[in-house]
């Protein structure tokens, strides 16, 4: 049961994320998850992510991002 709780965890589409990755932010842009993790995650002004646990894995709050996106237009 907490494989199957976790595989649908993971498989949510981003729009019903409250955190985000940056293949959910790769996922919701259509942009390439190399260039979301290379690029636009250390563009000026990008949110600063969340470090869970005091580990070096990133997560950003998804509606940061979307604001900033709309920003970008």
């Amino acid at each position: 049961l907490i494989d199957k709780i976790d595989e649908l965890i993971r498989t949510r589409a981003p729009e019903q994320k409250d955190m985000w990755t940056t293949k959910d932010i790769a996922a919701y842009t259509g942009m390439r998850h190399s260039t979301v993790r290379d690029v636009t995650t250390k563009l000026t002004g990008f949110p600063t992510p969340v470090r869970p646990h005091d580990t070096s894995y990133q997560i950003w709050i998804a509606s940061e991002v979307k604001k900033w996106l709309r920003q970008q237009r």
